[in-house]
Order: structure tokens, then sequence, then C-alpha cells
């Protein structure tokens, strides 16, 4: 959720006309971003299997950093086309939308998991009682 905030910000930075305000501002976006960063790795490495681990996060780094480029490159084009504050402001609602999507998750994820470990597949859900049983 502190996530989903700090993504507001980005849209407040692309209206910023000053410079000590976007200083600022561009801060808190990526204290947002270590943030976002730190609790991804921490729920994914919770949620694999101790001899999986290895490959779940080399395939989640491949698909952070390879993607990446593609994604400036995207950023960029759009920034020429409509200007950089548009971009921002599509920018900060697209991870808004999707921080939106994840928590609508949340319950699915809690259901699947328990202490003991992982439970099923999102696939398998079809009520709570067949995973609860």
């Amino acid at each position: 959720m502190v996530s989903n905030n700090i993504r507001a910000w980005l849209i407040i930075f692309s209206f910023s006309r000053y410079n000590i305000v976007s200083i600022i501002i561009i801060g808190a976006v990526g204290f947002g971003d270590m943030l976002h960063t730190a609790a991804s790795n921490t729920f994914i490495q919770t949620i694999t299997d101790d001899d999986k681990r290895g490959r779940v996060m080399s395939l989640y780094t491949m698909a952070i950093v390879g993607t990446a480029p593609f994604g400036s490159l995207l950023v960029g084009e759009l920034a020429d086309l409509i200007g950089i504050p548009n971009t921002l402001v599509i920018g900060g609602a697209a991870c808004i939308t999707g921080a939106f999507i994840f928590i609508r998750k949340i319950p699915y994820l809690r259901i699947l998991l328990t202490a003991d470990g992982y439970v099923g597949t999102t696939s398998e859900l079809t009520t709570y009682d067949s995973i609860i049983k």
C-alpha cells in the first residue's frame, strides 16, 4: 500500500515546476522504488520452495532487468509524442492501477499460503472451502 501512495507522488512530480520541490518529490519516488523492490524480493523468496529459490529469483531478476530497456524506450517515445509531464501522469496512473490489481489478489494469496508453505495454485482455487480442507 505504501508503494501505491509513493506512485501518486510521480503524478504530483509531473506538475512540479520548482527545483527544490521536484528534488524532494523524486526522492520520495526513489524511496518508494527501493521499498517496492525489497518487498517484492521478500515476497517471492518467501513463497518459493528452498530448492527452487535460485531459479525463481534468476527469472525474476531477468524479467525486471531485461525488460527495463524496453520500458525506457517506450517511455522515451511516448514522452516525444505527448510530452514529459503527460508521460509521467500516465506512468503514475499505470503503477497505481497495477497496485490496485495486486491488492485485489492478496486475499487469494493468503488462502494459497499457510504457515506450512505452498497449498495450491490460483487455477486450483475454485472456492475457499476446497483450499482450506
